[in-house]
């Protein structure tokens, strides 16, 4: 789905490799490989990674792209099918926790989405059939690939306060972006903080598939915090399957993080307060479930065990 679903995107609905010279033989070499450095996890699969492009596509398609010229599409279409590439299944406070290799390269700094950044591109630079920017303009490559890295580090949730204050600041600066004289916080800021709110969306959707990922978000997390009692590590927040409350954590992620940057995106982009009105229906059908049941679904799902860092 991830292969079709991106090819599609840059070839026929945005024409990215038409427009800006991208050789096409090589990107489809490139996104089978992306799709392949997936892992099967509960949640941090490339099925996730097609549902952010799917929802990042609408953003565009609803005016962003307005907003963005032909590399800024391109470099977030890109980012969104490989932001999660390699994920483990393990948050960030895992891998710090335990010093793995990956947080030791990474300093502790953003350990997950500095390792895709660098997976998207290490698949470029080690297999020539796979290197789609090879021989274009230098100042091209530059920026996409100062764009890519941006956009897939602005999915790290750490960062997430900050983003939606800024972008509620150049809301309220710019008349909610009316104003074209008043400038974004950064280059490439609005394609960040569509890939971000992309990503953290799955509880503004139908209820059944809000449900179907909130189940498969928890069951990642709870497979974790086995893994941090085994090994006697700290459990980290809503991981520890005994004391998480399925529903209220979804009802303070509702409140606390998700609706606060929808009000801000659906004054951009006012096809958004569709989210708004669904976060709002969605925290209401949240207040009339229990945990038990709830965690019985869960069970039920029979979703993957991914255990491939348990060792690292």
């Amino acid at each position: 789905a991830l292969v079709m679903l991106t090819w599609h995107l840059l070839t026929k609905v945005w024409k990215s490799c038409e427009l800006l010279g991208v050789n096409e033989t090589k990107l489809d070499a490139w996104l089978h490989r992306v799709q392949q450095h997936y892992v099967d996890t509960p949640y941090h699969n490339h099925v996730h990674a097609s549902d952010v492009l799917h929802l990042t596509h609408v953003y565009l398609r609803k005016g962003l792209y307005k907003r963005m010229d032909d590399v800024e599409i391109f470099s977030l279409i890109i980012a969104a099918a490989s932001h999660d590439v390699g994920h483990d299944g393990l948050n960030n406070a895992y891998h710090s926790s335990r010093m793995t290799d990956l947080a030791i390269v990474y300093n502790d700094i953003s350990v997950q989405e500095n390792g895709h950044a660098h997976r998207a591109f290490d698949i470029m630079n080690s297999h020539a059939e796979c290197n789609f920017i090879d021989g274009l303009e230098r100042d091209f490559t530059s920026r996409f690939r100062s764009l890519v890295i941006s956009n897939i580090l602005g999915t790290d949730m750490v960062g997430h306060k900050t983003m939606i204050t800024e972008f509620e600041t150049y809301l309220n600066a710019s008349d909610d972006g009316r104003d074209d004289t008043v400038a974004l916080p950064s280059a490439g800021f609005l394609s960040k903080v569509v890939l971000h709110l992309a990503d953290i969306n799955n509880a503004a959707r139908k209820w059944d598939l809000a449900e179907f990922w909130a189940n498969r978000c928890l069951a990642e997390f709870f497979n974790q915090g086995d893994m941090e009692k085994k090994l006697e590590l700290p459990v980290s927040p809503l991981c520890d399957r005994s004391t998480t409350d399925i529903p209220k954590s979804q009802i303070g992620f509702i409140d606390f993080v998700v609706m606060p940057a929808f009000v801000q995106f659906a004054r951009l982009l006012p096809y958004a307060q569709k989210c708004v009105d669904r976060l709002n229906e969605n925290k209401e059908l949240w207040k009339t479930r229990d945990d038990v049941s709830q965690k019985a679904k869960l069970m039920d799902a029979h979703l993957p065990y991914q255990s491939v860092a348990a060792s690292a």
